[in-house]
C-alpha cells in the first residue's frame, strides 16, 4: 500500500460499504486503504395522525433519500395508494417499481435543483415531501408544497470517536463526502487529528452539498453528469489517485 511517514493512505467514504458494489470496493482496495463511515444514524421517527392524514390525502409524495424510501415503504405506502411519488433518481424509481408502485415520476436529472423545477410545475397539487430533520432548505420550493418529517439524522460522541479510530492510523487526501452534514461532521474530526487530513479534495454527488464545502475554499471534484454518480465518483476518485501518484 501506500504510504506518507509512519501513515498509511486511504480513501475515506461517508457512504456504507454494502451499498457499493464489490468489483469497485476491489478497485478502491487495490489503490489504498478504503474507510467505509457514512457519519451518520438514521431513525424513523413517529408520525402525528394529522401529518399521516396529509400523506394520505396527498396526490404527489417526494422522496429523496434512500432511507425516507425505506421508511415509506415499510410506514407509508398503504395508506397512500393513490398518490404519484416522486424519486430522486433511477434506482429509487426501480425500488418503487419492485414493491409495485408504478405511479413514479423522475425530475429530468437526478439532483435537487431539478426536483425544485419539477415541483414548481405542480404548485397547484397536493405535495407532500416526507424528509428528515436536516432538510436543505430552498427558497424556490414552492410554499404549496407540505412536509412531514418520517426520519431523523444524528450523531453523538461515541459514532464521531469510531470514526476517528478508523481514521487515526491513515493518512486522507481524498474523501466521497455525500451529504452537507456528513461534511459538518468530517471538519470536527479534523480538528481533533488534523495530522490525518492532507491537501484534502471532496468528491460529491451533488451540487447542495458542493456548494457547502466550496464556502469553506476547499477544493471539490463534482459528477460531470447525472447518470451513476456514486459508481461515477468513487472511479474518479482511483483515477485521479493513480495520475497524481505518477505526475
Amino acid at each position: 500500500m501506500f504510504n506518507w511517514g509512519d501513515l498509511e493512505m486511504a480513501f475515506l467514504i461517508t457512504y456504507p460499504e454494502q451499498k457499493v458494489n464489490s468489483k469497485l470496493q476491489d478497485r478502491l482496495q487495490s489503490v489504498g486503504a478504503t474507510i467505509y463511515c457514512p457519519m451518520r444514524l438514521l431513525r424513523p421517527v413517529s408520525v402525528s395522525n394529522a401529518d399521516k392524514k396529509l400523506i394520505a390525502d396527498s396526490e404527489y409524495l417526494v422522496i429523496t433519500s434512500p432511507f425516507s424510501l425505506s421508511v415509506y415503504l415499510t410506514k407509508f405506502s398503504q395508506i397512500s395508494p393513490s398518490a404519484t411519488v416522486i424519486a430522486l433518481s433511477q434506482k429509487m424509481k426501480s425500488r418503487l417499481n419492485e414493491a409495485g408502485i408504478s405511479k413514479v415520476r423522475l425530475p429530468e436529472q437526478e439532483n435537487q435543483r431539478s426536483l425544485v423545477k419539477l415541483l414548481r410545475d405542480l404548485s397547484d397539487k397536493k405535495v407532500i415531501w416526507l424528509n428528515g430533520n436536516l432538510m436543505l432548505a430552498h427558497s424556490l420550493i414552492p410554499d404549496s408544497v407540505k412536509t412531514v418529517q418520517i426520519y431523523e439524522n444524528t450523531w453523538n460522541k461515541h459514532l464521531e470517536q469510531v470514526a476517528i479510530t478508523k481514521i487515526r492510523s491513515h493518512q486522507i487526501n481524498r474523501i466521497l463526502v455525500t451529504s452537507p452534514s456528513s461534511y459538518q461532521r468530517i471538519k470536527v474530526i479534523q480538528q481533533q487529528i488534523p495530522q490525518c487530513f492532507s491537501d484534502v479534495s471532496y468528491y460529491v454527488l451533488g451540487p447542495s452539498t458542493g456548494e457547502t464545502i466550496q464556502r469553506d475554499g476547499q477544493r471539490v471534484v463534482a459528477p460531470i453528469n447525472a447518470i451513476d454518480v456514486l459508481n461515477q465518483m468513487l472511479n474518479r476518485m482511483v483515477t485521479d489517485e493513480l495520475s497524481a501518484r505518477v505526475n
